[in-house]
């Protein structure tokens, strides 16, 4: 079965690249420099080719009605939507998800710092970005190379296959279209990486182990 992705430490540089802006947008509100970046820098062309909208108000007034609908939509006190993987799998918070993050999180060398972010949906996609960071330094014939990519294949499968519903929800509870955007942009996104990676999977359990390279 092919693949549709070549394993080219470029692609998987760039794709890292994605991961983290996206973990960037869902972690925190969005501040100065990044706003700056957005409207009028190198991520201008990516806004505009996402239809991520942005404001051409003033930017104090721009970082305002962003930080607002942020808190209103992933913060609350009350209305928000809550980006945690245990509350949209089992319904409550620290679920068995946030102990299968834990152990990630210590195979990556990564530290939230505030326990109750363990499975946030940024600090998932900080560490798939790690993994495939990692992917992007490594050759596609050697064993770590086939060991990072079943790292990465599993961690998507545990931990970047749930927000569909959350993103859905978050897409119809804002009044943001920047927030709307960036909900729209990740669920495409989220969508085609695990057509690559669920097909990474199959294509690895039929195929011998001297063939399983991209």
């Amino acid at each position: 079965m092919a693949l549709t992705r070549p394993a080219i430490p470029e692609e998987f540089s760039a794709l890292a690249g994605f991961y983290h802006l996206l973990e960037r947008l869902w972690l925190s509100e969005v501040d100065g420099p990044l706003l700056q970046e957005l409207q009028q820098g190198s991520l201008e062309s990516l806004a505009d080719e996402l239809s991520i909208p942005i404001s051409d108000a003033p930017q104090e007034v721009t970082l305002e009605n962003l930080a607002v609908a942020y808190c209103q939509l992933l913060i609350g006190p009350a209305n928000h939507v809550p980006p945690y993987q245990s509350v949209w799998t089992k319904g409550q918070f620290q679920s068995a998800a946030t102990t299968s993050m834990q152990a990630y999180l210590e195979v990556v060398g990564e530290d939230p710092g505030d326990s109750s972010m363990i499975d946030h949906l940024g600090i998932q996609l900080r560490v798939m970005r790690h993994i495939i960071s990692a992917l992007a330094l490594c050759d596609g014939d050697t064993q770590r190379y086939e060991e990072l990519h079943a790292m990465a294949t599993q961690f998507f499968h545990d931990h970047l296959t749930w927000p569909t519903k959350f993103l859905e929800t978050a897409q119809q509870a804002t009044d943001s279209s920047f927030y709307q955007g960036l909900a729209r942009v990740t669920t495409d996104f989220l969508d085609q990486e695990q057509d690559y990676w669920f097909t990474a999977a199959s294509d690895t359990a039929t195929t011998q182990p001297d063939q399983r390279r991209r």
